[in-house]
Protein backbone atom coordinates (compact mmCIF):
# COMPACT_ATOMS: atom_id res chain seq x y z
CA UNK A 1 0.00 0.00 0.00
CA UNK A 2 1.81 3.63 -0.89
CA UNK A 3 1.23 6.52 1.83
CA UNK A 4 2.15 9.56 -0.09
CA UNK A 5 2.56 12.12 2.50
CA UNK A 6 1.56 15.56 1.13
CA UNK A 7 2.55 18.75 2.49
CA UNK A 8 -0.08 21.92 2.10
CA UNK A 9 1.35 25.52 2.02
CA UNK A 10 -2.12 26.86 3.68
CA UNK A 11 -2.28 29.74 1.34
CA UNK A 12 -5.07 30.31 -1.37
CA UNK A 13 -3.37 30.92 -4.83
CA UNK A 14 -3.93 34.61 -4.17
CA UNK A 15 -5.24 37.37 -2.18
CA UNK A 16 -9.30 37.24 -2.83
CA UNK A 17 -10.45 40.70 -3.11
CA UNK A 18 -13.54 39.26 -2.00
CA UNK A 19 -15.20 36.83 -0.26
CA UNK A 20 -16.88 35.35 -3.28
CA UNK A 21 -13.67 35.00 -4.95
CA UNK A 22 -12.52 32.69 -2.31
CA UNK A 23 -14.40 29.22 -3.80
CA UNK A 24 -12.77 29.44 -7.56
CA UNK A 25 -9.37 30.68 -6.16
CA UNK A 26 -9.45 27.57 -4.05
CA UNK A 27 -10.55 25.06 -6.48
CA UNK A 28 -8.17 26.42 -9.17
CA UNK A 29 -4.89 26.11 -6.22
CA UNK A 30 -6.53 22.76 -4.69
CA UNK A 31 -7.00 21.24 -8.06
CA UNK A 32 -3.20 22.45 -9.30
CA UNK A 33 -1.67 21.12 -5.81
CA UNK A 34 -4.11 17.35 -6.02
CA UNK A 35 -2.66 16.90 -9.70
CA UNK A 36 0.70 17.19 -9.22
CA UNK A 37 0.74 15.46 -5.85
CA UNK A 38 -1.04 12.71 -7.13
CA UNK A 39 0.34 12.56 -10.97
CA UNK A 40 3.62 11.80 -8.25
CA UNK A 41 1.41 9.10 -6.22
CA UNK A 42 0.26 7.33 -9.44
CA UNK A 43 3.44 7.00 -10.86
CA UNK A 44 5.31 5.82 -7.72
CA UNK A 45 2.69 3.35 -7.43
CA UNK A 46 2.82 2.13 -10.88
CA UNK A 47 6.76 1.95 -11.05
CA UNK A 48 6.58 -0.21 -8.09
CA UNK A 49 4.02 -2.40 -9.27
CA UNK A 50 6.07 -2.88 -12.28
CA UNK A 51 9.34 -3.23 -11.24
CA UNK A 52 7.72 -6.31 -9.25
CA UNK A 53 5.88 -7.76 -12.15
CA UNK A 54 8.56 -8.35 -14.36
CA UNK A 55 6.72 -6.02 -17.29
CA UNK A 56 4.26 -9.10 -18.94
CA UNK A 57 1.08 -7.49 -20.88
CA UNK A 58 -1.14 -8.77 -17.84
CA UNK A 59 1.20 -6.69 -15.46
CA UNK A 60 0.88 -4.04 -17.76
CA UNK A 61 -2.68 -3.52 -17.47
CA UNK A 62 -2.59 -4.58 -13.44
CA UNK A 63 0.01 -1.78 -12.74
CA UNK A 64 -2.13 0.86 -15.04
CA UNK A 65 -4.93 -0.11 -12.67
CA UNK A 66 -2.77 0.13 -9.58
CA UNK A 67 -1.83 3.56 -10.47
CA UNK A 68 -5.24 4.98 -11.13
CA UNK A 69 -6.33 3.82 -7.98
CA UNK A 70 -3.30 5.30 -6.05
CA UNK A 71 -4.35 8.54 -7.83
CA UNK A 72 -7.94 8.36 -7.51
CA UNK A 73 -7.52 7.78 -3.78
CA UNK A 74 -5.36 10.48 -3.54
CA UNK A 75 -7.43 13.08 -4.41
CA UNK A 76 -10.06 11.99 -2.19
CA UNK A 77 -7.68 12.99 0.75
CA UNK A 78 -5.34 15.85 -0.33
CA UNK A 79 -8.02 17.73 -2.42
CA UNK A 80 -10.98 17.93 0.41
CA UNK A 81 -8.31 18.54 2.68
CA UNK A 82 -6.43 21.31 0.43
CA UNK A 83 -9.90 22.96 -0.04
CA UNK A 84 -11.46 23.17 3.27
CA UNK A 85 -8.16 24.84 5.09
CA UNK A 86 -7.87 26.76 1.74
CA UNK A 87 -11.28 28.14 1.88
CA UNK A 88 -11.64 28.63 5.61
CA UNK A 89 -7.85 30.81 5.21
CA UNK A 90 -9.80 32.64 2.58
CA UNK A 91 -13.04 33.66 4.12
CA UNK A 92 -11.06 34.26 6.76
CA UNK A 93 -9.16 37.48 5.60
CA UNK A 94 -11.62 38.78 2.39
CA UNK A 95 -12.95 41.76 2.22
CA UNK A 96 -16.89 41.40 2.39
CA UNK A 97 -18.30 41.69 -0.85
CA UNK A 98 -20.30 45.54 -1.26
CA UNK A 99 -23.61 45.82 -0.10
CA UNK A 100 -26.27 45.97 -2.70
CA UNK A 101 -27.65 49.45 -3.96
CA UNK A 102 -31.07 50.34 -2.53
Amino acid sequence: MLVALIAFSGQPAKAATSCGDCTSQCTSACNDQAAASCGAAKASATQQCSSSCQGSNACSMYCGKAGDNAYSACWSSVFPNCWNHCNSTCISNCAPAPAPSP
